[in-house]
Order: C-alpha cells, then structure tokens, then sequence
C-alpha cells in the first residue's frame, strides 16, 4: 500500500510536470511519452493510478496534437472494463486522436445508461469529425 501510494505521487508529479511542459518536447519525445503513459495505464490494476495517467493524456491532447498516431488498440479493447473516470478519459483520448476508425466505438458510447458518458461520447465524436444534423442527431 505504501509503494502504491509513492508510486501515485510519482505520477501525479509527471502529470503536473507534463501539463506544465506539453509544448516543451519535440514531436517524437511527445508522441512516446504520451504512448508510454497510456501503455502504462492500461497495465496499471490500481484505478486511482490508472485515471491520473489517462488524465494526464488527455489534458496533453486537449493542448496539443499527436503528430504521429497514437496506438490506441490497448486502449480501445480495454474501455468497457475501465471504471467511470478512466472510461471518460478514454473516450477524450480517443476523439483527441482525430482517427476516424474509431467512430463505430465511440457510436456504442451514445446508448450508455450514464448521461456523463454519452455526453463525452458526443464530444469525442465531434472530435472525429462526425458534425451533428439539424435535428441534434449525430
């Protein structure tokens, strides 16, 4: 328990230093540190680690685009297993992403019975490029 709550500070540190720094790294070094954060994530069994570190991409993303694409197959086939704070991460990174081949996902997102998820859904949607119709419908 100690060594988790140590390794909890550690991250939210790398968090705090990442948000504070995002347009400090080169396109490569921000790309891997991003990728090694998510590959962490989805390794991470402690959900409070785990939502800070997905967290820390997306605040990333929402400030500045991945250059190159991200690997997100992780990410994507672990999502209906992830707590209610990861899975809202989760769908801010993957519309953060801009890669449409991941809209069917997030479509299956819209009928979620939790209204904070179809809400964010929407968002990652828009993100995607899928533009709402008049009638509200995506």
């Amino acid at each position: 328990m100690k060594e988790e709550r140590h390794f909890l500070r550690e991250v939210e540190e790398i968090s705090d230093n990442l948000d504070s720094s995002v347009n400090d790294y080169d396109e490569i070094d921000y790309q891997h540190i991003l990728q090694e954060l998510i590959d962490t994530a989805i390794q991470e069994k402690d959900e409070e680690i785990q939502e800070v570190l997905l967290n820390s991409v997306a605040d990333a993303l929402s400030h500045r685009d991945c250059v190159q694409e991200l690997n997100l197959s992780s990410l994507t086939q672990m999502i209906n297993f992830f707590n209610l704070d990861c899975l809202l991460h989760g769908l801010d990174i993957i519309g953060l992403s801009r890669n449409g081949k991941y809209i069917d996902l997030i479509k299956t997102f819209l009928k979620h019975p939790i209204s904070e998820v179809r809400e964010t859904a929407e968002v990652a949607l828009e993100e995607l490029g899928v533009k709402r119709d008049l009638s509200g419908s995506l």
